[in-house]
């Protein structure tokens, strides 16, 4: 905290506990202080791919989830039978497949051509590929012609090629400038100033494929799905069990205490004793919040919104400019509302994963 801000603190406190109405301008502070922390990282950390759009007012599809997804997470709505009450689970409905752009036009050129697939890896060249492309919207010399991509992110074939860019405005000759260096303005492709209406219009297809653009980007680079990587720390239960390869994926039944903490405990009332069980993904957010728990010293993090239980952390900037898995966490911190107390099963499941992480720091310095 910057010390001009410390002293500031420091005077409220002092006023808090020696004048009647001073607590009432400490905690003005304080709801100030959060709001601008959620404010900020609303802005800056993205644990959603949709949630920029809604930003920005444009509608996106929701975020990818498919039934293995669904049966793992157990956001299947299904009844939870093994607790005395019988509630149903809450529900994300499995959506479609969404291949990257590269992928999804070789399975169209294969069908078409009655002719196998090719190797992904070994065969088939990136052209298409979410990561591999600059989209027009990023250039300024598009101004007035940008190239929308359609709900899924992907652009249409020609689009994905080197162009000749016929027309097109030589680079920094889109801008209307005075003497002074001032830009009063845009040219269009046809060299004629921009209107108000044309300048408008322009925007709308820039947010429009910015929204897209970093949603298609997240889902190809954010998606968690355990591997050998999560659990490395962990101690095996017996010599001659495998060791897990880093990229090699988690299969069974269980649920592996992830070191990324892609898992949840979920509060069970059954033969009226309250436990828990642990089941993987992270919990849904609907409105950001700041944290009260301090077991993993998060006390005052901003935790922002979240609807898919597999979606790590990043920034809808850094996915349409760096196109790859680009981890970004907003480390500033605010005073909780110690009036809003954090329910058991929150409690519950910081507590447990500290002891976890303590035991996997214990067992790496053996």
């Amino acid at each position: 905290m910057p010390r001009t801000r410390a002293a500031r603190l420091k005077q409220l406190f002092t006023k808090a506990a020696a004048t009647e109405h001073g607590e009432d301008e400490l905690s003005r502070w304080c709801q100030q202080a959060r709001e601008a922390v959620l404010q900020a990282a609303c802005t800056l950390q993205y644990d959603s791919a949709v949630y920029s759009g809604a930003q920005l007012g444009v509608t996106l599809r929701p975020e990818p989830f498919n039934r293995r997804q669904q049966q793992r997470s157990r956001f299947d709505g299904q009844v939870e039978e093994a607790d005395d009450n019988a509630p149903s689970r809450r529900l994300i409905p499995v959506t479609t497949e969404e291949l990257n752009g590269h992928l999804k036009r070789e399975e169209e050129s294969s069908t078409a051509a009655a002719r196998p697939m090719r190797h992904p890896y070994k065969q088939l060249p990136l052209t298409g590929a979410i990561q591999s492309m600059m989209p027009m919207f990023r250039r300024s010399d598009s101004f007035g012609r940008i190239e929308i991509p359609d709900e899924f992110g992907y652009y249409p074939e020609a689009a994905t090629e080197h162009s000749k860019n016929d027309g097109w405005l030589p680079y920094n000759k889109e801008y209307a400038v005075n003497s002074n260096g001032e830009v009063t303005g845009f040219y269009m492709p046809d060299k004629k100033l921009a209107s108000a209406e044309q300048i408008k219009d322009d925007a709308e297809a820039w947010k429009t494929s910015f929204a897209r653009d970093q949603r298609a980007n997240f889902i190809q680079n954010h998606d968690h799905d355990c591997t050998g990587t999560c659990v490395k720390y962990e101690k095996k239960k017996n010599a001659t069990e495998p060791l897990q390869r880093a990229g090699q994926k988690l299969a069974g039944p269980g649920v592996p205490k992830c070191r990324f903490r892609f898992f949840r405990y979920v509060a069970l009332q059954i033969q009226g004793i309250l436990k828990y069980v642990v089941r993987r993904g992270k919990e849904l957010v609907k409105q950001a919040f700041i944290a009260t728990g301090n077991e993993e010293n998060e006390y005052g993090k901003a935790t922002v919104p979240r609807q898919s239980p597999f979606r790590s952390s990043s920034a809808d900037v850094l996915q349409s400019t760096l196109r790859c898995n680009a981890d970004y966490q907003y480390q500033k911190r605010a005073v909780p509302d110690l009036n809003m107390k954090a329910n058991a099963e929150y409690q519950y499941q910081m507590r447990a994963e500290a002891e976890h992480q303590r035991k996997m720091a214990a067992e790496a310095n053996m």
